[in-house]
């Protein structure tokens, strides 16, 4: 007989950036969440600021968690080694599952009672995930096709083939046996694609994942605006992604499309630098 799974088996991780710990609407979210479910949760913090959290935040904030870790990398080396940081956590700690969130999701007070139900009802299914809105559009679970992501109006819950979705980090529940079968997360995507390419390993030793009946809301970086230099530095680290997916994934698509992106920004901005600097990177 199979053993119950509960929120003692589960390590949630938040990846942070340049955000007060208190403040963030993850870690309130999450508070709400665990308060309401009457649970109490192992969380780790990876907090990739230039400056550490003071220490009267990191003790308020742990006194609503089960247990609370911290590690400060002010290198900043983004989300794939923060992951990875969490599944080495989650080992040591005898952790079954790891719950992934960034520092800007909206957590439903739902999400952790839906997610241990499915997980002891599915016991086979080892990838499980919320529907993710942004800006009133499903953006995860998403059709992947031609080196992109198509967005679903609707998404039905329940268990559905990965080999053709993507899904984005935030909210994802990944088993640890899983999770290292496939090496984990590639610390060379720091953040673009770096989701795509996780997904991409873990469909070809696990055919299956579930989609909670469960929405959480998240806010992208990617689709902001800001001044010039902001928008086109974003974009560049965009693009240096989507060129070493290509590189390791020999799918050219990725690089069609943000070539596209490229020439919609230099209307936007009314100037040929992403073009032209886009041309220059794929000729290295």
């Amino acid at each position: 007989m199979l053993r119950t799974i509960t929120e003692k088996d589960l390590l949630v991780c938040i990846v942070l950036y340049e955000q007060s710990l208190n403040k963030i609407t993850t870690f309130k979210s999450l508070q709400s969440a665990a308060y309401t479910s009457n649970l109490f949760l192992d969380t780790f913090i990876y907090d990739n600021s230039k400056n550490a959290q003071p220490q009267h935040i990191i003790e308020e904030v742990s006194k609503t968690c089960r247990t609370l870790h911290y590690i400060h990398d002010e290198t900043n080396p983004g989300v794939s080694r923060a992951y990875n940081k969490a599944a080495e956590l989650a080992q040591t700690l005898n952790k079954e599952w790891l719950v992934l969130y960034d520092q800007d999701t909206t957590i439903q007070s739902s999400y952790f009672n839906e997610l241990l139900i499915n997980i002891n009802l599915n016991s086979s299914i080892k990838l499980f995930c919320p529907v993710v809105n942004s800006s009133d559009k499903i953006i995860s679970p998403a059709i992947f096709l031609f080196g992109r992501s198509f967005m679903k109006r609707y998404v039905k819950p329940g268990q559905k083939k990965l080999k053709y979705y993507s899904l984005i980090n935030s909210g994802l529940a990944i088993r640890l046996d899983a999770l290292k079968s496939v090496g984990g997360y590639d610390e060379e995507f720091k953040l673009d694609f770096s989701d795509h390419y996780f997904v991409y390993k873990f469909r070809k030793k696990f055919h299956f994942f579930f989609v909670l009946n469960n929405t959480i809301l998240q806010q992208l970086s990617s689709y902001e605006r800001g001044d010039d230099e902001k928008v086109y530095n974003r974009f560049f680290v965009y693009l240096k992604s989507a060129i070493l997916f290509k590189q390791k994934t020999h799918h050219f698509m990725p690089v069609f499309w943000a070539f596209v992106r490229a020439v919609k920004l230099s209307i936007q901005y009314q100037t040929f630098s992403f073009i032209k600097n886009t041309f220059n990177l794929f000729k290295k």
